[in-house]
């Protein structure tokens, strides 16, 4: 095998000889090198000196401290696995190179289908190679905006459609700020009684002008009765009040006003529906 290339790491390289002179990173050198091209070094001191361009009186100067990088016989345990992995990727490389001239050389048997078969994948190679329609290419990105606000996650084909078709009457802009008006008014609203998207932009409901949320004269919770300022209930208890001056401490026992309503803490009084 000929491995005109050698494994080198620079950073460990010189990680592992900062003490070495110049004339022994030289040595050092040139042995690896001869490792690497001839898998080993020759367990003689001539021919170590000869490797490495030497007297015989240099090489024993060096020849301690080159020793240092190796161990019995001149082994050399890094550049030993650096050859044992170059020598794989050379195999599995050979390896590839027989299979990809077996399938050049020799096509692999075609199978016959069947008269259906082939229809259905004739069908299916149409429909990846079919380019993409004006809606999936220009329309999408704006839907998605539209449908991310939109308060019902409904029928989302049936709204992908009508907003393509709602795009010739309006603006993305202007359909989006519509949306959003209709989000507002919604929240809190049961989702049943929300209108699916398509009926919304079939009806260019984003020219609605903003519809203020409905506030009942009166709800309930765990804690009492709650009745909305200015409503019939609210007025009969103002009446109730002026009428029976007695009733003021029965009013600040009984309710409390917080953000224009009031909580009556028990039941609504009987007798005061307005």
């Amino acid at each position: 095998m000929s491995r005109p290339w050698m494994a080198f790491y620079p950073t460990n390289y010189l990680a592992k000889t900062m003490h070495l002179s110049t004339f022994e990173h030289g040595v050092y050198l040139l042995l690896i090198i001869h490792y690497w091209e001839h898998k080993g070094l020759p367990n003689d001191e001539k021919k170590l000196a000869r490797i490495t361009r030497t007297t015989p009186e240099e090489w024993a100067e060096v020849r301690e401290t080159m020793a240092e990088f190796f161990t019995k016989n001149w082994k050399h345990e890094k550049i030993e696995k650096e050859i044992e992995k170059a020598e794989k990727i050379y195999q599995s490389r050979v390896e590839a190179g027989r299979k990809g001239g077996k399938s050049f050389t020799k096509p692999p048997k075609k199978q016959s289908l069947s008269p259906a078969k082939a229809k259905r994948n004739q069908l299916q190679l149409h429909k990846k190679d079919k380019p993409k329609t004006v809606y999936q290419k220009k329309i999408s990105p704006y839907f998605e905006t539209f449908w991310k606000a939109y308060p019902r996650k409904t029928a989302r084909g049936a709204a992908g459609k009508a907003y393509t078709a709602a795009l010739k009457r309006a603006t993305p802009q202007e359909i989006l700020e519509g949306v959003e008006r209709f989000a507002k008014a919604r929240e809190g609203e049961d989702k049943n009684f929300t209108a699916h998207g398509s009926t919304w932009l079939n009806s260019d409901r984003w020219l609605d002008e903003e519809i203020p949320k409905v506030v009942p004269d009166t709800r309930t919770n765990g804690s009492g009765v709650w009745i909305r300022k200015g409503s019939r209930q609210w007025l009969a208890w103002e009446q109730h009040g002026r009428r029976n001056n007695d009733d003021k401490m029965l009013f600040s026992m009984d309710c409390v006003e917080e953000g224009g309503e009031r909580k009556f803490l028990a039941e609504w009084p009987s007798g005061l529906n307005g």
